[in-house]
């Protein structure tokens, strides 16, 4: 399997990564949330630029337990307007050392808003050259033409690609799952991730199953999830099954079965330690 860099963060390799969605409406909110992920509160920084960079002058150390944090760019209130979510954008990069995934989900997806093809394509693309963010999600559902020209914005910046498609009714077949991961490799993405709604036990069998397959078939890393609380475990022991990340939440959760990261992190660590025999 190939590895995806993101940051200096690396999917595919070593035990699978934390990352942490937060969902801003405001710019205020944006910095507060950034720094929550540290454990520290914007009151405590006096409007520095640099919120990690105290010197142990003001404050608390930063103890960071997530490796990326995903902007979910649809809660925001600017979310339509591409200056005003590029300024948002290097406000949250010099709030946080963690590599930023920006994402913005639409409607159809799970998301609070929808863009059309047009503007998503502009705002991806945007926000891909502003030098802010490691990575982007693009939803397979847009199409492969799309994929591919914010796929060569964002190489072309440095910035990594993430395929998703998400299915909140349900769990389709693990071989559909697996020609889903299949689809985003084919389309150039250097990271596959499917989410799905688990209904039954059977459901999360299933996805955890497509994920084995995916992992041994694809030449790229994936990430997958199964939604609600039979979800969970896919949450907490994915890693074992070949996702390289997992999602957990620092305050609100931005889908369900979201497992808040302080609880996660030592769960997964006693998984792993185990499972190399420790």
């Amino acid at each position: 399997m190939a590895f995806a860099n993101l940051d200096g963060v690396t999917l595919g390799k070593d035990h699978p990564k934390i990352i942490t969605p937060i969902t801003p409406r405001t710019l205020e909110d944006l910095e507060k949330q950034a720094l929550e992920l540290g454990g520290q509160k914007l009151e405590d920084h006096k409007g520095r630029e640099l919120a990690w960079e105290t010197n142990g002058l003001e404050g608390s150390a930063p103890q960071f337990i997530s490796d990326i944090v995903e902007w979910r760019i649809d809660c925001y209130e600017h979310a339509l307007d591409p200056s005003a979510i590029t300024h948002a954008a290097a406000i949250l990069r010099s709030r946080t050392p963690l590599p930023i995934l920006a994402t913005f989900r639409t409607t159809p997806e799970g998301g609070e808003k929808d863009l059309a093809t047009g503007q998503y394509i502009r705002l991806l693309t945007t926000l891909a050259n502003s030098g802010s963010v490691a990575g982007i999600d693009v939803e397979l559902s847009r199409g492969r033409e799309v994929i591919a020209t914010v796929r060569h914005a964002a190489h072309s910046a440095g910035t990594s690609v993430v395929a998703s498609a998400h299915d909140f009714s349900g769990t389709p077949s693990s071989r559909a799952i697996v020609d889903t991961l299949t689809s985003m490799e084919d389309s150039g993405a250097d990271i596959a991730k499917f989410v799905c709604m688990a209904n039954s036990a059977g459901d999360t069998l299933a996805l955890m199953q497509a994920t084995w397959d995916a992992s041994q078939k694809l030449q790229i890393p994936i990430i997958t999830a199964a939604m609600g609380p039979l979800g969970t475990i896919s949450r907490v022991a994915g890693g074992l099954f070949g996702s390289s990340a997992t999602f957990a939440t620092v305050g609100h959760a931005s889908a369900p079965g979201q497992v808040p990261a302080a609880r996660l992190k030592p769960v997964m660590a006693t998984i792993e330690e185990w499972a190399e025999g420790k």
